[in-house]
């Protein structure tokens, strides 16, 4: 018997106690600093964690011995033989129990009735997770108690982290006898996949082939097609990756089946050499192809890219109310910037930026002829700068001029609004077009439409004018419409003058309906004061300008021209060679030695930051280009990818395969959220983790191997709970039975998910993942066996202690303590002990 501290190094403060009797002061109650200083050594006495270790009265003793199909004949022999000399040394023992796994143990090596051997069998199971488990379970609380395991160490699961836990918290030591692994057999042991598997891709899947020598690895589907074979040489164990493409999205299962070569006779079971998992394929991508230049564009496209891709022409107008989230990529295909509105532009830029999305932005001289795509929205994110020329060209303008020669405008009012007139003619060239319409209850051109060639006769018109008659605006406006209609010019211009004491109509009707024909109106008012709510709108509505003339001082000039830029690409036509510049990760398998020469293509400039991946020999300009914008990719391809630019590249075998490459790294992964699996047992975690900003929450039902919620043995259909752990972070679990797949479905994003049984086959367990016996004894405090050990009877059993706790008992008691030491400080002067 003897004491033990759990934490022995709280003890180094006893060092304190004297420190008690002189400071804050010395003590002058020497009763009182006696109590206090027991207080403080219980207290850290307690802290140490004392523990009475005794030899236990009553020994357990847990033997868990291995016959299952793994074991070859002479490992089975062997366990019968370390078995019988654990149960011959177990004399004096309180209690033995064997725990089987596999078939059980013959009759005769039973142990004699008074060593009251019970036995418990896990059947067919070679689970070591359960056999621990169960071990623990026949170890009384509070009992002295020993664990053997004589095995090969390979568990059909990994479900053992928290019996471990628990055998070492209660000090209970775990005994090993390693049968060690057999050499004579070959078989897979793991099938999986590399990476996320879509329909149309080249993906990889990994066998893993425990054994020695020669083989060849089949992969087949359900139907027992097959899809890959590769030849291998094995020596213990190794991966072996068989490429494929997947012909439908959704749930899969393969199997992979290991041959060995003639020569090799290392096979003594054939009957493992087959081994099925499940799989889950993703869905082609999903392109929206917009496109101006050909009608049958998005089909040669589809028939270029293969079944990996699902491209789809919009249905509706390229508004900012598309729906962009059902896509991974966008491809703007040889489209005019005017056809492509500046509202749908934003709209995708935002969903690049803060969704992922991707842009493939490419086309010839149809996207980048006059005007281009210089200083839209679209060319800020793109990895190109467009080097265009400029062309400036004068346009021509026709202004009528309408003047409220009314009563109502006599005096100062009609002399502002002829200077007004007169000034607006100094900002025309001789080749514009003028004329004045003047109403007075009836309306009138005191100047037909005419070249300002003759502008002394317009002013000398203008100045003839005096206010007298009524005021009817409306026929003025529709007569200076209706004369611009028949005018050819770039721009189109109304500039009524009025004091505003006009007749009730409806001038937005008509100002409106001008303005959607090019026709903008402005308005004047002379004299009257600063604003007018009656011109003020016209002149919003129309387009132009309201201007307040109280005074000769207020005049303005009006200016009814704009410089006209046309912007023009350099679109030239070749033919040109161009060379690949990044490395094979944009490539794959390409053979980019044999790219063929573009056609035609637009010079441009890579802006800094972004890759180029194939530029122009010799001039170095870029041909195909690309960087990351917020949370998407953007990528230039300055040619038409289906168009003449590309004729060269039509009759290349690997085109298609090159546009796949490209178009794959430019597309959005599909993910809103990232999900992580985790199986334990019959336990399934699963993190949602949200890629970018928002508040989307995940949606993921338990379907069955067709998609079909529910199924099986499978957990009750309908959307799983997730539980938000942190912003962007969801969490859920589930209960289903370890020895079969889970599949999910995202119903939003098509988005399939599977989580593989936990259990490996009896005859197939890797060994890499079975359970290191060796470490196993060294974590819980037992020894590594040999035969000449376990006859022995030295470590099993040997030393085993009962552990009772004595600090809780020293909290009690300061406690005690502490109580007393205020009850004397309380007690009252004149009857407390001296």
């Amino acid at each position: 018997m003897q004491i033990s501290f759990l934490n022995p190094g709280f003890l180094l403060l006893l060092a304190l106690i004297p420190a008690l009797w002189f400071l804050p002061r010395r003590v002058d109650n020497t009763f009182q600093a006696v109590l206090r200083s027991l207080l403080l050594a219980l207290v850290i006495a307690a802290l140490a964690q004392p523990v009475l270790l005794a030899p236990g009265s009553e020994q357990h003793q847990v033997v868990i011995v291995d016959r299952s199909a793994s074991l070859s004949e002479e490992q089975r022999a062997t366990a019968e033989a370390v078995l019988a000399d654990v149960v011959g040394t177990a004399g004096g023992r309180d209690q033995l129990t064997v725990i089987e796994l596999g078939t059980p143990l013959p009759s005769d090596t039973d142990a004699t009735t008074e060593r009251r051997l019970a036995v418990d069998s896990l059947g067919s199971d070679s689970s070591l997770s359960n056999a621990l488990a169960l071990a623990l379970q026949q170890l009384p609380v509070g009992v002295s108690g020993r664990v053997t395991v004589i095995s090969d160490g390979l568990s059909t699961d990994r479900d053992w982290g928290g019996t471990l836990v628990q055998l070492t918290e209660r000090g209970i030591p775990v005994d090993v006898h390693d049968l060690g692994r057999r050499n004579d057999d070959v078989y897979p042991a793991a099938l999986e996949a590399i990476g996320d598997w879509r329909v149309g891709d080249t993906v990889e899947a990994s066998v893993t082939v425990v054994g020695t020598g020669a083989v060849t690895v089949v992969l087949t589907n359900e139907d027992g097609a097959e899809l890959a074979r590769t030849p291998a040489r094995v020596d213990g164990r190794g991966e072996v990756l068989l490429a494929f493409e997947p012909e439908r999205a959704g749930f899969t299962t393969l199997s992979a089946e290991v041959t060995t070569e003639p020569g090799n006779n290392n096979d003594s079971n054939p009957s493992n050499n087959r081994l099925s998992t499940g799989f889950a394929v993703q869905t082609p991508i999903r392109v929206l192809y917009v496109a101006d230049r050909e009608r049958g564009s998005a089909d040669e496209l589809q028939q270029l890219l293969g079944s990996g891709f699902a491209v789809e022409a919009p249905d509706a107008p390229l508004t900012a109310d598309l729906p962009l989230n059902s896509y991974e990529l966008v491809m703007v295909d040889d489209v005019p910037a005017a056809s492509l509105p500046d509202a749908f532009q934003q709209h995708i830029m935002a969903a690049v930026r803060d969704e992922g999305l991707g842009l493939l932005f490419s086309g010839g001289r149809r996207a980048f002829g006059e005007g281009g795509y210089y200083e839209t929205p679209v060319a800020d994110v793109l990895p190109v700068e467009f080097q265009q020329r400029t062309e400036k060209k004068e346009p021509t303008v026709a202004l009528a001029i309408i003047i409220d020669t009314s009563g109502s405008m006599w005096g100062r009012p009609i002399e502002l609004g002829k200077q007004m007139a007169r000034l607006s003619l100094n900002k025309l060239r001789r080749t514009d077009t003028v004329g004045v319409v003047e109403f007075y209850g009836n309306k009138s051109w005191a100047a037909p439409l005419q070249t300002l060639r003759n502008r002394s006769s317009i002013e000398r018109a203008i100045s003839r004018l005096h206010a007298d008659g009524g005021t009817t605006l409306m026929p003025a406006i529709e007569e200076a419409y209706y004369g611009l209609k028949n005018v050819r010019a770039t721009y189109k211009h109304i500039l009524a003058i009025t004091d505003a004491q006009v007749e009730d109509a409806d001038y937005d009707a008509i100002v409106r309906q001008m303005a959607e024909e090019g026709v903008t109106v402005s308005t004047v008012l002379p004299g009257l004061g600063e604003d007018d709510p009656i011109l003020s709108r016209m002149a919003r509505i129309g387009g132009g300008r309201f201007y307040a003339v109280p005074g000769p001082f207020n005049l303005s000039e009006i200016n009814f021209r704009k410089p006209d830029e046309t912007r023009l690409p350099l679109y030239k036509t070749g033919p040109y060679p161009v060379a690949a510049r990044t490395g094979s990760g944009w490539w794959g398998e390409v053979d980019m030695q044999g790219l063929p020469a573009v056609s035609a293509y637009v010079e441009v400039q890579n802006r800094q930051g972004a890759d180029v991946l194939l530029e122009t020999e010799g001039s170095a300009h870029p041909v195909l280009s690309s960087w990351r914008v917020g949370l998407g990719r953007v990528t230039a391809l300055m040619t038409e990818p289906v168009g003449p630019g590309t004729d060269g590249w039509q009759n290349w075998t690997d085109y298609g395969r090159l546009l796949s490459r490209v178009m794959r790294r430019t597309a959005a992964d599909g993910r809103t959220f990232d999900y992580q699996l985790l199986r334990q047992g019959e336990r399934l975690y699963l993190d949602a983790l949200r890629n970018g900003p928002g508040d989307a929450r995940p949606v993921l039902q338990v379907v069955d191997g067709n998609g079909a919620s529910g199924g099986g043995s499978q957990p009750s259909s309908g959307d799983l709970s997730f539980i938000e752990m942190a912003p962007g972070w969801f969490r859920s679990d589930l209960i289903a039975p370890a020895s079969e797949d889970v599949r999910l479905l995202s119903p939003v994003t098509k988005r399939y998910l599977i989580a593989t049984t936990a259990v490996s086959p009896e005859t197939q367990v890797d060994p890499w993942r079975g359970l290191d016996l060796e470490r196993l004894a060294a974590v819980t405090g037992g020894a590594v066996l040999s035969r000449g050990d376990a006859s022995s009877g030295i470590p099993v059993s040997a030393g085993a202690l009962s552990i009772r706790k004595l600090w809780p008992w020293l909290v009690l008691l300061a406690l005690l303590v502490y109580l007393g030491e205020l009850l004397y400080r309380r007690w009252p002067t004149g009857s407390r002990v001296a």
